[in-house]
């Protein structure tokens, strides 16, 4: 089977086209699961310009561990939390399977 043809899903593509603005990957991990990404994206690109490959692994897997875990919350649940831009705790449906 071609990669192509495999069906995907972008969290944070639906999150944004429900809401109307962006929320991030460690907003929502923290908000739903409360749980943080283990660095950021600017991290990432320090590590792989310094050539700190396992690092660099780390944070990946990482990140595909909260998106899975993201995912199957989303799926599961019917919703993802995310903080309005007064702190509190909105839900946002989903409807993945």
């Amino acid at each position: 089977e071609r990669l192509n043809d495999l069906p995907t899903l972008d969290l944070l593509d639906d999150i944004y086209n429900k809401l109307g603005f962006r929320v991030g990957l460690d907003a929502l991990a923290s908000a739903t699961l409360g749980s943080h990404k283990s660095a950021d994206g600017l991290m990432a690109i320090q590590w792989f310009r310094e050539g700190k490959i396992e690092q660099l692994v780390a944070y990946c897997r990482d990140d595909v561990a909260i998106t899975q875990k993201l995912f199957e919350y989303g799926r599961d649940n019917k919703f993802l939390i995310f903080l309005d831009r007064s702190g509190r705790k909105q839900k946002v449906a989903v409807n993945w399977r």
